[in-house]
Formats: structure tokens, sequence, C-alpha cells
């Protein structure tokens, strides 16, 4: 890690730049902790981008190693890296990104833990990066009893969907991902990628609006997605 301020403000400048973010933002941005839920398909996108933008810390959750079928769509990863812990990816690439950006792994599945493992990093904002709707609910009861957002993507075939979670309130109606999807077995038997298949690159389209919606709530500017889904159907090319 490096901690000299002319590197970092001339390594963030080009969005110190924008009326909305400007010096004060990328304060925020480095005063920020995140948590990402996943280091594969949208976590191979939100991770990078959001050290990028000089996000303080980044705590990454993942249990899972590389494999081969990730590469079309996991581009954090490597052929070199199969076989690896995929938050060893995670943590090369905030250092070779932003050397002053803390990436700090954990190799470890989320369940009833989450309190107590997340909630010990006290993250300001959740990414829910995750591929299946067991995961999402566990992110979605803990991040509920932390009090913090949920910045939630997930993908199928050509399409995504978009939202923001926010049990308390705090940035908009308090609106969680039980509202939408109840907690059935049905709804957790959804088929994810490895069934239904993904465009690799569809991956990478939705991680960035990840990582630009979390910077968004962080620096407080602009109108976020909490009480609103956005649907993106990249096949057709359409975003409702």
């Amino acid at each position: 890690m490096t901690s000299d301020p002319n590197f970092i403000r001339v390594r963030t400048a080009r969005h110190r730049r924008l009326a909305e973010i400007g010096d004060g933002g990328a304060d925020r941005l480095a005063g920020a902790r995140v948590a990402v839920v996943g280091a594969g398909g949208l976590g191979s996108t939100v991770i990078p981008y959001l050290a990028a933008a000089g996000v303080g810390r980044i705590d990454v959750f993942d249990d899972d190693v590389v494999e081969l079928s990730n590469l079309n769509r996991q581009i954090l990863h490597s052929a070199e890296s199969i076989g690896q812990p995929k938050i060893a990816s995670a943590i090369a690439a905030g250092e070779r990104i932003a050397p002053e950006v803390e990436v700090v792994g954990h190799q470890l599945r989320l369940g009833e833990n989450f309190v107590d493992v997340v909630g010990a990093v006290q993250p300001d904002i959740v990414v829910d990066g995750s591929d299946s709707f067991d995961t999402r609910f566990v992110v979605d009861d803990g991040a509920a009893r932390l009090g913090v957002p949920v910045v939630f993507g997930a993908l199928m075939q050509w399409s995504a969907q978009i939202t923001v979670f926010d049990a308390a309130g705090t940035y908009g109606p308090a609106v969680r991902l039980t509202d939408i999807f109840p907690d059935t077995p049905q709804v957790r038997a959804t088929p994810g990628c490895a069934e239904m298949g993904i465009l690799g690159s569809v991956a990478g389209m939705v991680g960035t609006m990840l990582a630009t919606e979390t910077i968004k709530l962080i620096v407080g500017t602009g109108q976020n997605l909490v009480g609103r889904m956005l649907v993106v159907d990249a096949l057709d090319m359409q975003v409702t």
C-alpha cells in the first residue's frame, strides 16, 4: 500500500474533476468500506472498479477456487490461476490498480455466520454478486440485521436485474429482497448460470453498473436504485 497523497490525487484526478465528486467525494470514497459477496462474474468488474475509484477498504467474501469454465466472464482471473482461491485474484487486482486501497480476502462460505464475519469488518455497503438465491437470502437477512444497504445484481443468459435493497430506509423506501422474491423452495430452486448459461460481457456490463451505484451511494449523488429495479435485456439491447 502507498499513502503518498500526491500519488493518490493524480491517480484519482479524472473523477475528482466531476462536479458531483470533487475532493470531498474522493475523501468519502477513501473513507468507505464495502463488502463484496462473490468474486465471480459480477465481482470481477465490481472489485477492480471500486479499487480504481479509491474505496478505502474492500472486503471480498468467496470460498471458491477458479475453474476453467469461469473464464468466459470472470475476467478477474486467468488460466494461470485455475485451482487458486478467487480471493487471491481480487487482492492482486487491488494491488495492481490502486496500491493505496486495502483489499482483504475472506475464503469462507456465508451463512448463519454472516452477521459475525461481515459485521466485524463494519461495511458501509454490501454488494451482492452471488449466483444463488440461497446466498442472496443470507445476504438480505444479514444486511438487514446490520442496517446496511445491499447493491444487488442477478444474471441469466442475456439478461440481468440491478437494484438496491435498503431495509433501514436510509437511502429511500425500506425495501428488501424478500419484498420482491419470497423465500420459498421454488425461488431457491431458480437455476443459475451453470444451468442456463450467461454471456460473459453481460456480466461485465452489470458489474460496472453495480460499482457505479455503490460509488453514488458513498458519494451521495444522483438518483439511486432504491425502490426501482433496472432490467437489462442485452439480446435486444433494451433497458427498462
